[in-house]
């Protein structure tokens, strides 16, 4: 668990309580993101035709797991609801 994880808990509970699932779901991401870098390199893709789909599958249920988690984090910082995103 990182430095920052036990700062929270220490400082503020609520907000530990919906930080660390939005660290969590950050993490999970990031590594689903590697994976589907990478997945040309795994022996699996041979064998398995179906799993980038199965992957790409995943990563759209943790993406939305990701979203709602970082939602409620903005909501219990901000008080106001994540809107939508802009990308540049």
């Amino acid at each position: 668990m990182s430095k920052h994880l036990f700062d929270i808990a220490a400082l503020d509970r609520k907000l530990f309580a919906v930080f660390e699932p939005a660290y969590d779901s950050l993490a999970t991401l990031e590594h689903v993101r590697e994976s589907l870098v990478h997945i040309h390199e795994s022996e699996d893709e041979t064998n398995n035709p179906d799993l980038l789909r199965s992957l790409a599958d995943y990563a759209l249920g943790e993406l939305a797991k990701t979203e709602a988690a970082l939602g409620a984090l903005y909501l219990h910082c901000t008080g106001k609801s994540l809107e939508t995103h802009r990308l540049r």
